[in-house]
């Protein structure tokens, strides 16, 4: 398999992949529940039809996509985003616990600290946010990430940061959408919505659309575009000045780093990421957690952050994110070291030549068995391999004593 410098999508499948998306909305539509929303889509130009379906004519979504590519410009650097789980991994006890707000506290001074990190997060869900809002201000002055916030949640942030002279207040959040069902937007997500627009906190927008249903990629691609422009309609009706990134999808835990899906997943990263520039809308790309430190486990996760350094998503997200459901400081540190090497990278290859075949039946035969360093392989191409050498470890004695140091500072600061 060829990456011939990271465009997987020929002009003609760029245009036919926007016009499905367009003519989806225009003929199709998408449910908004509220009907004040309704009322906003209608006056702006949208067509309402029966069971609070609401169509837009592609004219006004061509109106839109062009504020879009006159407003928004594209940053020098990517910008990487710490993720969060419901739990997190402690790596002195070496179990999964519950949240903290110390290690919250803890993470969050990593992330404020560090060059790379342009958003940070708890690392994982806290049982009181209220608390963890409180502590915010003295932590970080960067932006917030939510994730998906639930009602509950909103109701708290509601309420702490309604005082408009408090510190709380001029907190910036990161939060992603996601309509309850696909092309349905509910009273709760509007009202999330419309809080978040009115505050001009980043808005991450997610489909409910992913690769790997039996739908082909260009597919998916324009479904996840309409949803994503039906939401962007919505937001422009509001006034809203809240920065839009549009999110791919992330992998699947249920995927095996051998599968021959992946390459589906790697395709559909870089796809998105064309389209995304085309049309001049910010996009986020979901990490692959490295779950493991062995040929199989590690590679695919290498690899994907080789094409996101050629392809040069606006952010990468999840940080920190071993699985959906835990947090690792130690990935977290991993990643930040991952970031470092690649600022000092001084060569790129023009293309990557991936062939996983051989290495796959020689597995399945018995033959190889083989543990290289992670980021080992001729098609990585960068310096870390001169970067080892001048260190005089290997990757796996890095990993489990330098990383566990820096993690045992951070803990104790």
């Amino acid at each position: 398999m060829l990456f011939q410098e990271c465009q997987v999508l020929a002009q003609p499948e760029i245009d036919q992949i926007v016009e499905m998306a367009l003519k989806v909305l225009e003929e199709e539509g998408c449910v908004f529940e509220l009907e004040s929303s309704r009322k906003k889509l209608k006056e702006a130009g949208a067509n309402i039809h029966a069971q609070n379906r609401i169509r837009i004519p592609a004219d006004i979504l061509w109106d839109i996509i062009a504020e879009f590519q006159e407003a928004y410009h594209r940053p020098n650097a990517i910008g990487f985003m710490m993720g969060q789980a419901p739990l997190w991994y402690d790596p002195s006890k070496k179990q999964n616990l519950q949240g903290a707000l110390e290690i919250g506290r803890k993470l969050a001074k990593f992330g404020q600290k560090s060059p790379y990190i342009t958003a940070i997060s708890s690392g994982i869900e806290l049982p009181n946010m209220e608390e963890w809002l409180e502590a915010l201000p003295t932590l970080t002055q960067k932006p917030i990430y939510l994730g998906q916030v639930h009602p509950e949640s909103l109701q708290e942030l509601k309420t702490v940061l309604s005082d408009k002279t408090s510190a709380q207040a001029k907190l910036q959040f990161c939060i992603s959408i996601q309509a309850s069902a696909a092309f349905a937007y509910k009273n709760y997500d509007l009202g999330l919505l419309e809080w978040a627009s009115e505050n001009n906190h980043a808005l991450y927008f997610k489909s409910n659309y992913r690769p790997g249903l039996g739908i082909p990629v260009a597919s998916v691609l324009a479904l996840q575009l309409a949803e994503t422009l039906a939401g962007i309609y919505y937001i422009i009706c509001l006034q809203s000045k809240s920065p839009v990134l549009m999110t791919a999808t992330s992998l699947p835990e249920t995927m095996k780093p051998d599968s021959p899906d992946l390459f589906d997943f790697f395709n559909y990263d870089l796809a998105l990421i064309q389209l995304a520039h085309f049309l001049g809308i910010p996009v986020a790309i979901p990490l692959f957690p490295i779950r493991s430190l062995d040929f199989l486990g590690a590679t695919p996760a290498a690899l994907q952050r080789m094409l996101l350094m050629l392809a040069k998503p606006d952010q990468c997200m999840d940080m920190g994110v071993s699985t959906n459901k835990v947090f690792n400081p130690m990935q977290l540190l991993l990643e930040h070291e991952w970031i470092s090497y690649w600022r000092k990278v001084t060569t790129m290859p023009a293309s990557i030549e991936v062939k996983m075949d051989p290495f796959l039946q020689d597995l399945q035969m018995g033959k190889f068995n083989p543990k290289p360093m992670i980021w080992d392989g001729e098609y990585f191409c960068y310096d870390e391999l001169e970067f080892w050498r001048k260190k005089r470890m290997s990757f796996t004695q890095y990993l489990t004593t330098q990383l566990a140091q820096k993690w045992q500072t951070l803990e104790a600061s």
